[in-house]
């Protein structure tokens, strides 16, 4: 996998569309440890930072993928602390990347997910997790279905958020990305961007809801911390979930298509057209019969133009002309 490259993330939040339903049924889906209480195989940092310190090996959360060239790791709250990282550039240390040391650091049970980094001269890279939901195994994943991933994230006053420089620019968010039939990238969806301004050492519940576009096959649900160079501090993630709260309506049908100065609408039948004056005014009509006429429409002022109306379909039509 590469580097997750975040090209939508300058949006400050992303609004959240309400749909009406004449019944929604919530089917909750499972991820795989969600709260990184199971430990799984070792995940190595991709360097050392300034090599200051040995490269950082964690027993990364089972059923959860690093996201290539990602800082990021299952963080336990054992004590003593262990594991730092240094941010080469700026001389940072990120210090108990393996083992806090503080039980605030995860949500509930001893371990959550931690994320920082990456650490490009410019926005957009994602630094993180994710699993994969495929249609092949769950058959709710599929066009126009609507999913929500929430979970809980902390800013630790221990690493806290800072950008140190100007133009810096770093956070944490969910994101729900669509995936079609050969994996390749549809779009994705985030959440609200947890900065800087995070209050420090509370976990605040967070979410995001992405309806599925035409050609899904898979989501992927994403943990992550968006950083560059000198955006410091880590963004930890515990209790995630999913849930697929029913099927988006169907968009609303397009406004009518304006066929001439009186307004007449594109509608279904046949298709009147006659050439006017100004100085006339004209009432079109149809029949079954050739005897018995009936209007169509309203007596309209003439424009020096041809005008269009549209009727439901009859053997004979005429233009009646008064000046």
């Amino acid at each position: 996998m590469e580097k997750r490259v975040m090209g939508n993330f300058w949006r400050p939040c992303v609004g959240l569309i309400l749909f009406a339903f004449t019944a929604i049924m919530a089917n909750a889906q499972v991820l795989t440890n969600p709260g990184f209480e199971t430990a799984g195989t070792n995940y190595t940092f991709p360097d050392n930072g300034d090599g200051s310190f040995p490269i950082i090996s964690n027993t990364f959360a089972a059923g959860w993928t690093p996201n290539g060239g990602a800082y990021v790791s299952r963080t336990v709250t054992n004590a003593p602390q262990s594991g730092t990282y240094e941010e080469s550039s700026f001389g940072y240390d990120y210090v108990g990347i393996n083992s806090s040391g503080f039980t605030n650091t995860a949500h509930s049970g001893g371990a959550a997910l931690r994320a920082f980094g990456p650490f490009p001269g410019a926005c957009c890279v994602g630094s993180g997790a994710y699993q994969i939901l495929s249609s092949n195994t769950v058959a709710a994943v599929s066009n126009g279905t609507i999913w929500v991933l929430s979970g809980f994230v902390l800013n630790w006053s221990q690493d806290p958020m800072v950008d140190a420089g100007i133009g810096v620019t770093g956070f944490g968010l969910l994101q729900i990305a669509w995936l079609d039939a050969t994996n390749g990238l549809i779009g994705s969806q985030d959440g609200f961007h947890w900065d800087t301004n995070t209050v420090q050492d509370v976990w605040h519940p967070t979410s995001v809801i992405a309806t599925s576009p035409v050609g899904t096959a898979s989501l992927q649900f994403f943990a992550l911390h968006v950083g560059m160079a000198e955006a410091l501090g880590s963004m930890f993630f515990d209790d995630l979930s999913i849930t697929n709260i029913g099927v988006a309506p169907p968009p609303p049908p397009p406004p009518p298509v304006v066929t001439n100065q009186f307004q007449a609408v594109i509608q279904t039948g046949n298709q009147i057209c006659f050439p006017t004056i100004s100085t006339a005014s004209y009432q079109p009509q149809s029949s079954d019969d050739g005897s018995t006429w009936t209007n169509i429409g309203l007596l309209a002022p003439g424009d020096g133009l041809t005008d269009c109306v549209f009727a439901a379909p009859h053997k004979f039509y005429r233009v009646q002309i008064s000046q």
